[in-house]
């Protein structure tokens, strides 16, 4: 009996061991995202068109529309699937500090069938845009006919005092992730197939936005490459430096005034 004692914690560390061993690392979805945002190199023969980029809605709350058309070559050995395309895809959206999204709003909404979302980090709605921080998301939809519209609520955050009314700021331009297998098969033969290498990158990223699950998914390159620029700009509100003061002054009287009264009124109260 004292010798199965003895074995008994040579076994369990073992285990242990064994288990730790083949437990696979993966890297943490800050690094991944860092590595979207950062991609640059060629890309799979398929290029994605913006061709709509709207805000919608007015004030503080908007909803950022973003329609996306898949451009296939005809000689692309995807190309004969015209007739079923549905790729899941993601639209990498590079949030500014100007701007955030709820995310407690985006887990509302995906109950319903409202977008899936990834977030780099959580984003503080109460922040100010003076110390607030840039993110980025990954939004998961899927392309039908090659073409997928995807709808993002997006919340444009107070602005610091400034010299004039309004405060102009960019909406970044979003790039376009397309999901890719390496062989195909009779699950996946609708799927373009990653050539990893140097004709192309591969990115490991979640399935979807409910899943630890991981697949691979190539960027494709959009017009908003070309240029570059920013493909959208709001103007939002702020206030003005010259009234600081006035503010400041009139703030501190109506605190000194409100506190007297509350003081004085439970004065009376007590007294009664």
């Amino acid at each position: 009996q004292a010798k199965n004692m003895a074995v008994c914690p040579v076994i369990f560390l073992f285990c242990v061991v064994a288990g730790i061993a083949a437990v696979r690392v993966e890297p943490s979805l800050t690094e991944i995202l860092q590595q979207v945002q950062d991609w640059s190199g060629d890309h799979l023969r398929l290029e994605a068109s913006v061709r709509r980029r709207e805000l919608r809605n007015s004030g503080l709350h908007r909803a950022l529309v973003t329609g996306i058309h898949l451009d296939v070559p005809v000689d692309h050995p995807r190309s004969a699937d015209a007739a079923h395309p549905s790729w899941p895809i993601i639209v990498v959206e590079n949030i500014t500090q100007d701007v955030y999204v709820d995310l407690d709003e985006i887990a509302s909404l995906t109950k319903f069938g409202g977008p899936q979302m990834i977030a780099s980090s959580y984003m503080d709605t109460e922040k100010p845009a003076a110390v607030s921080s840039a993110h980025t998301v990954l939004v998961y939809s899927r392309l039908q006919d090659y073409r997928a519209t995807v709808e993002l609520p997006l919340h444009l955050r107070y602005q610091a005092p400034s010299d004039s009314l309004y405060n102009a700021v960019p909406v970044l331009a979003p790039r376009v992730l397309v999901q890719c297998w390496y062989q195909l098969d009779e699950i996946a033969t609708h799927l373009p197939v990653c050539t990893k290498g140097k004709d192309t990158s591969v990115l490991k990223l979640p399935c979807d936005a409910t899943t630890i699950k991981y697949c691979y998914w190539t960027p494709v390159k959009t017009d908003t490459e070309t240029t570059g620029a920013d493909t959208l700009q709001v103007d939002i509100p702020c206030g003005l430096k010259d009234h600081t003061i006035l503010i400041v002054i009139g703030t501190v009287s109506m605190t000194v005034l409100g506190t007297l009264y509350l003081a004085y009124a439970a004065t009376t109260v007590q007294t009664r």
